[in-house]
């Protein structure tokens, strides 16, 4: 009895969001409601690799930002929730893999508040070195924090 076409079709689409975890819920980060961001001092390191929406489960909808001090992450209405590096508890990488760029992972903890999590495809590139610098900088400030070594293999 020859299986139908629209029901491969439905269990592979099961299977696939079965498998796929859903990107983190940072509801309870407060978003201070600034009209322009100033990002003369600010580099960027996440951008958003195009995957027909699949990326939208995977990746936080925040851009990331970095200066010498602290982590600005901007939401889809430009509003921006400001954390100091040294709250930073890890920054490494996830098992998901998108467009041959590793998923990463910062996770914030601050006093009585729930953890943070915010995932990212990166903006390294052979021009672009923002993202390799704000590596050397969590090195710098806080060392444990940093779980996975940027390298050819963790990219």
């Amino acid at each position: 009895m020859p299986v139908s076409f629209a029901f491969i079709v439905f269990m592979i689409v099961f299977v696939f969001k079965k498998s796929i975890k859903s990107k983190p819920q940072n509801n309870h980060l407060i978003f201070s409601d600034t009209a322009t961001i100033n990002t003369q001092n600010l580099k960027e390191i996440t951008t958003r690799p195009f995957l027909f929406g699949i990326e939208n489960k995977i990746i936080s909808d925040e851009n990331l930002f970095y200066n010498n001090d602290e982590l600005v992450a901007v939401n889809k209405q430009y509003e921006k929730a400001v954390s100091k590096l040294s709250e930073i508890t890890e920054l490494s990488t996830t098992s998901t893999i998108n467009k041959n760029r590793k998923i990463w992972q910062i996770k914030i903890n601050r006093e009585n508040e729930p953890e943070i999590i915010f995932k990212f495809a990166h903006n390294y590139t052979i021009w672009n070195k923002n993202f390799l610098e704000f590596i050397e900088r969590m090195n710098q400030v806080n060392p444990k924090a940093v779980k996975t070594k940027f390298n050819l293999f963790s990219m």
